[in-house]
C-alpha cells in the first residue's frame, strides 16, 4: 500500500511538470532548408521562400549558442520566426529568429504550419 501510494504521489508531481516542458518547447512559424543567402541584400530563401534579414536578427546552433550569420550555410535544416512591416499581405517578412537543427531532424515536427 505504502508503494502504491509513492506512486501516486510520484504520478502527482512528474504529470505537471512533463506537460510544462511540452508546452515550452520551441515552435517556429516556419522550417524548412535554407536555399541561399543574400547578405549583400539582406536576404534568405528558405524552403523556397524569400525573407529579409532583420537588423536583430539571432542565429542560434544546434547548442543552443547564439552564433553569427556565417555559421548559416545552404542545405541546413532551420525553424524560423518572423516579423512584418507595414500590411501583411504584401509587406515582406523579416526573420529575426532563426535555430539551427540537426540535418536528420523532420522538419514538419518543429513548424506550427
Amino acid at each position: 500500500m505504502r508503494t502504491l501510494k509513492t506512486l501516486i504521489a510520484i504520478l502527482f508531481i512528474a504529470l505537471p511538470t512533463l506537460s510544462y516542458a511540452a508546452d515550452n518547447e520551441p515552435r517556429f512559424e516556419f522550417a524548412g532548408t535554407v536555399d541561399r543567402i543574400d547578405v549583400e541584400n539582406d536576404a534568405i530563401i528558405i524552403g523556397d521562400m524569400l525573407f529579409r534579414i532583420s537588423p536583430g536578427l539571432t542565429i542560434r546552433d544546434t547548442r543552443q549558442n547564439v552564433v553569427n550569420l556565417g555559421k548559416l550555410q545552404n542545405g541546413m535544416k532551420v525553424g524560423i520566426n518572423t516579423y512584418s512591416r507595414g500590411e501583411p499581405s504584401n509587406a515582406p517578412l523579416y526573420v529575426n529568429e532563426v535555430q539551427i537543427f540537426r540535418s536528420n531532424v523532420n522538419l514538419r515536427d518543429i513548424a506550427d504550419n
